[in-house]
């Protein structure tokens, strides 16, 4: 699988990227997508890949943060898990049909080892469990087969059974009979048909869905959105950029005093074997006027130099738990 995708980036701008995978953290519901534009550094095995990250913008302020230090740590760590073959249980691959047209939201970068082949084997960590993914779909779709309809059965209406006419009384000779009243014949006795037993059907206990945090944005109920303070944000990446900058002086600082000290130790140095050297010609020539001592020449002024980006150190054996990630290092995004 090498397939590129259109990005565009969080500044208007987009590019053509090859994508590697395209995942989602099960916990946060949070979609990254790690691709690459095939930039390499150096060549041979002493060369580095550059890595991005990116997370998807999934229309929801909740979702739609920056990149934390702590997610960011996170994410190198299902890297991590990639290069060992290892199963993370918090990740769920999605295929690239949802992907889309993607924007970018907040995205990392790190430069790795081409050595330890990542690229390939997360690729195809990727497409293995997205054959899986559509393959178990297919399956339960054609295991579910249609409930045939229940049977209507006709109740048979029972018998009736018919009147029994009462016999009728003899005629008395010759009395004549008083005048009785007529009697009713009896109604026909109708034997009721017994009702059907109704058959009890369990009752399947209602399947408790867990709460969705996202339902109140997706169903309009009354949760509130608290807003997010961009100048507060601002104010803390400021004093953040502050900070390091502060700490570059610091460090030029410590260089130049190393520096300083380096050179005042080699002037001790030649300062002290002078002397020892003066009071030896001294023992073996008294009579000899000592030369002048030269002047100590000024300390060379240190110029400051930029410090060089870090060369990546590639190991020469394979790769294990305690050295995998040392011999990564992040780098700027753009």
């Amino acid at each position: 699988m090498n397939e590129k995708i259109n990005i565009t980036k969080s500044d208007g701008a987009t590019i053509s990227a090859d994508i590697i995978c395209f995942l989602e953290n099960i916990k946060t519901g949070k979609r990254y997508a790690y691709y690459t534009l095939n930039e390499t550094v150096g060549a041979g095995p002493s060369s580095t890949v550059k890595i991005y990250v990116s997370k998807i913008a999934q229309n929801n302020p909740a979702l739609d943060t920056a990149i934390t230090e702590e997610e960011w740590g996170i994410l190198k760590g299902y890297m991590s898990d990639a290069l060992k073959g290892n199963t993370n249980p918090d990740i769920k691959y999605i295929s690239l049909k949802e992907l889309a047209s993607p924007t970018s939201i907040s995205e990392k970068a790190i430069a790795m080892p081409t050595s330890y082949d990542y690229i390939n084997k997360q690729r195809g960590i990727y497409a293995q469990s997205i054959a899986s993914s559509e393959e178990s779909s297919e399956g339960s779709a054609a295991s579910i087969t249609p409930a045939p309809e229940p049977t209507v059965v006709e109740e048979t209406p029972e018998p009736t059974v018919a009147p029994v006419a009462e016999p009728a009384a003899p005629v008395a000779e010759p009395t004549p009979a008083p005048v009785q009243e007529p009697v009713p014949a009896p109604d026909p006795i109708t034997t009721p048909a017994e009702a059907p037993t109704p058959v009890e059907t369990p009752v399947t206990p209602p399947i408790e869905e867990p709460a969705d945090n996202n339902a109140s944005n997706n169903t309009g109920s009354s949760a509130t959105l608290t807003p997010i303070n961009i100048e507060e944000i601002e104010q803390k990446y400021a004093e953040m950029i502050d900070t390091i900058n502060k700490l570059k002086t610091q460090e030029l600082e410590a260089a130049k005093r190393y520096n300083a000290t380096i050179e005042l130790s080699a002037m001790h140095n030649e300062q002290h074997a002078n002397y020892v050297q003066n009071e030896q010609s001294k023992e073996v020539m008294p009579n000899v006027e000592q030369a002048p001592i030269a002047p100590t020449p000024e300390p060379t002024p240190v110029v400051e130099t930029p410090s060089p980006e870090p060369t990546p150190v590639i190991p020469t054996t394979p790769v294990t738990d305690a050295n995998l990630e040392t011999n990564w290092f992040d780098m700027p995004a753009s």
